[in-house]
């Protein structure tokens, strides 16, 4: 059995809104945790994710929290806040 089902309508209207700025609200750590990473104990800083503003660069290891969700920056890895409030990983090249 299929069903496909199809929608058209006109080109949204919605825009995404930006994310806050540095000069808006400053990045904040509330605290450390200890996290083990391949064996090895490591304090990691705690970031909540509304204090995160655009442009925002968080190398890891770091804990970013919300109300819905946990994002883990491993060491080696880099955490960037893009204008829309994303959180993009990437790995940090030696």
């Amino acid at each position: 059995v299929n069903l496909r089902a199809v929608l058209m309508s006109s080109p949204s209207t919605i825009k995404p809104t930006m994310s806050l700025t540095r000069e808006t609200n400053p990045l904040a750590e509330y605290g450390r945790q200890e996290v083990i990473v391949e064996g090895e104990k490591i304090l990691a800083p705690l970031l909540d994710r509304r204090t995160l503003p655009s442009g925002s660069e968080i190398v890891g290891p770091a804990i970013i929290t919300e109300m819905d969700s946990t994002t883990l920056v491993l060491p080696g890895s880099q955490a960037n806040v893009d204008d829309y409030g994303n959180i993009l990983i990437t790995l940090i090249e030696d």
